[in-house]
């Protein structure tokens, strides 16, 4: 996100674990370094979005923008990842985004996992961020990994009931991050969009869970 007011209503009606800033140039949804103070002042925790980016840059926006999460959206080697979480504090986490397309590697992302606090899974398309395409979740039925992982790509109003049949046999499954199909504009979150979501994932829980 990156827009104050809708930023504010955001906070008032929905209250989400956390907020996304794309610190990714390139990107439509980049934030607006003349609201740097802004962003920094926010109480809500912060996700810097990186891509590519040099372990010094990602270390002084962490720092300027009082960052509580680093995710790496990249080509990040682990290497280049290990020496990220030796120089972040303790208490920034870094979650490593896997692009998925017709399989996972596991291998290859079992050397992220000692430097991780999280695994987030996105589609695997051209470029980086926001093209609303969904991957096949049944590739992550194999999950190996006891670390948390957040589903990403494509989430829609309707997929309540797909995300809850996922959770139900992956108790890993720890969050979802949702972007372009909750948008106005590039930036701009649907704030009705996110409440209809947001009562459908919770009316699917109960519905579930009635004794």
């Amino acid at each position: 996100m990156r827009e104050p007011a809708n930023i504010k209503v955001l906070l008032e009606r929905i209250r989400p674990a956390y907020i996304g800033l794309i610190l990714y140039p390139p990107s439509p949804r980049f934030i607006r370094a003349e609201l740097t103070d802004y962003y920094a002042r926010l109480t809500l925790p912060k996700v810097g979005v990186f891509v590519n980016e040099p372990n010094e840059a990602v270390l002084k926006q962490v720092e300027v923008l009082a960052l509580q999460v680093v995710q790496l959206h990249g080509k990040e080697t682990p290497e280049q990842v290990a020496a990220l979480r030796q120089s972040l504090p303790r208490e920034v986490e870094i979650w490593k985004v896997a692009s998925v397309g017709n399989a996972v590697d596991w291998k290859q992302l079992e050397a992220y996992v000692p430097h991780s606090s999280h695994l987030l899974f996105d589609t695997q398309v051209k470029g980086y961020g926001g093209s609303g395409q969904q991957f096949n979740w049944e590739l992550l039925q194999d999950y190996p990994f006891d670390m948390p992982f957040i589903v990403s790509g494509g989430i829609t109003e309707d997929s309540a009931a797909k995300l809850l049949d996922l959770a139900e046999g992956l108790p890993q499954l720890a969050g979802v991050d949702i972007n372009s199909k909750f948008e106005l504009v590039p930036g701009l979150k649907n704030i009705l969009a996110l409440e209809r979501f947001t009562k459908a994932l919770n009316k699917e829980y109960h519905d579930r869970n009635k004794s």
